[in-house]
């Protein structure tokens, strides 16, 4: 049985902190989205061929149909390792909010074994996926240094998270930390594309729909 109750009773200043950076990134992804939604789509004036609306749902629902992209066709070497890698960032997320505010959550050594589980997973993905972002000129030429440091920091993110799950006070708290220093920075950095993308591909959807063109 784990028990991170020690964060609330010794690291109560941290916890503080940590709840005033996850309200600073709410309100900068607030902003952000009330711009989104001053967006519109062009006036239409062709004569329509599809659904747009058909368009617009088979677009937000491309990442669950792997034979829809060209770049996941691949079950094993792709889909399936952006899945992997994606429930283990979500995985790491819950935890980092379980540990300070309801920690009791984690003390079966089942509920931890499988956050373990599921963020080592994910680590490994991550690592999979930068060596590929590191190593293969195509991706590499559409790459920022803000893309190479974000994929970095992010497997920073699952490593630490999944050896918090060992109990391991330091490691805890650095997991914490880190965890802070990411909601600064994500609002502010490419990682916030998952913001942008579920706009970008309903307008999209929307415009090839209404051509008949199915994503």
């Amino acid at each position: 049985m784990m028990d991170f109750s020690f964060v609330k009773a010794d690291y109560g200043t941290l916890s503080l902190i940590k709840t005033l950076a996850l309200v600073f990134l709410i309100l900068v992804y607030s902003y952000k989205a009330y711009l989104l939604t001053r967006y519109r789509l062009v006036k239409e004036i062709s004569i329509p061929k599809g659904d747009p609306q058909k368009g617009a749902m088979c677009s937000l629902t491309v990442n669950i149909r792997p034979g829809a992209m060209e770049s996941s066709r691949n079950l094993t070497d792709n889909w399936l390792e952006f899945i992997v890698f994606h429930v283990g960032i979500v995985a790491a997320i819950l935890v980092s909010f379980i540990i300070p505010y309801w920690p009791e959550l984690l003390l079966p050594t089942a509920v931890t074994g499988a956050f373990m589980i599921v963020m080592g997973l994910g680590f490994l993905a991550g690592v999979v996926r930068m060596v590929k972002k590191f190593s293969k000129p195509e991706k590499r030429i559409i790459s920022s240094k803000d893309d190479f440091f974000s994929i970095i920091i992010i497997n920073i993110f699952l490593l630490l998270g999944t050896a918090a799950m060992t109990g391991n006070h330091g490691i805890v708290i650095a997991f914490l930390v880190f965890t802070t220093f990411l909601l600064i920075y994500v609002p502010l950095s490419k990682i916030s594309h998952y913001l942008y993308w579920p706009f970008a591909r309903y307008f999209m959807g929307k415009h090839f729909g209404r051509r008949g063109i199915y994503m």
